[in-house]
């Protein structure tokens, strides 16, 4: 479905974009378009979270795999990554956001696990 070699970095489009200078912002930025068209859809995949014994919203929308050992290894799995989807039906436009962090492996085990030099980071 999505070929890494094809995915733009935002830190990238931060550079092109001087009105913003960080993830949240261009994340709000990208939510508000798909908000401000009349038929745009947002849909976020990741994991229920509860504080009250009911669902209060979703977390982990995010890359969930990959982590060091010594770095929220505990939460690294397969297919459970967590990402944003955006369609703008007056642009003709889907929206992607895919987000890993800094310390993440793209290289993982068949757990999730990070594999090679960096398996041993954290």
């Amino acid at each position: 479905m999505i070929d890494r070699q094809r995915m733009t970095l935002l830190s990238k489009r931060f550079a092109a974009n001087h009105r913003h200078n960080d993830l949240h912002n261009e994340v709000v930025d990208l939510l508000n378009r798909a908000i401000a068209d009349a038929n745009g859809t947002i849909y976020a995949f990741g994991s229920a979270f509860s504080d009250g014994g009911r669902v209060d919203g979703i977390h982990d929308i995010h890359m969930n795999q990959g982590n060091p050992p010594q770095s929220f290894g505990q939460d690294n799995g397969i297919w459970q990554d967590g990402a944003l989807f955006m369609n703008l039906p007056a642009q003709n436009t889907w929206i992607a956001v895919f987000i890993a962090f800094q310390m993440q492996s793209w290289q993982t085990d068949n757990q999730g696990n990070p594999v090679g030099a960096a398996a041993g980071r954290g």
